[in-house]
């Protein structure tokens, strides 16, 4: 029997879910939808990617279909590390900065590097 004191556990400082992880193979996330012709959910949708985008280190983008008679729009979502966490930060954001009400179905689309 092993009268050795416990080691004290190692405190992860800075460590969260979501933080970037060696051995994670960081995702990209597409997310398209039909976006109202008058511009009006514009704004919205900024500020939740900006709200997105420092709070996980994700990088944000807007991006526009080109040449089609009703507009679409993509989210652009890239350095995923913690899926998890992302979708539920993304849902959070939606209902925050109520961007959901001014937009058609947001289909998802993710992809990662091989």
């Amino acid at each position: 029997m092993s009268t050795a004191p416990e080691r004290p556990q190692a405190k992860r400082s800075g460590a969260r879910r979501g933080a970037f992880r060696p051995d994670a193979r960081p995702e990209s996330w597409y997310v398209y939808y039909s976006a109202p012709s008058d511009g009006s959910a514009l704004a919205r949708v900024r500020a939740m990617q900006q709200q997105l985008s420092l709070s996980d280190a994700v990088r944000a983008r807007l991006e526009e279909r080109v040449a089609t008679s009703s507009p679409t729009w993509m989210e652009v979502y890239e350095g995923v590390v913690d899926p998890e966490l992302f979708a539920v930060t993304l849902e959070a954001a939606l209902a925050t900065h109520r961007v959901a009400e001014l937009l058609g179905t947001r289909t998802i689309e993710r992809f990662r590097c091989l």
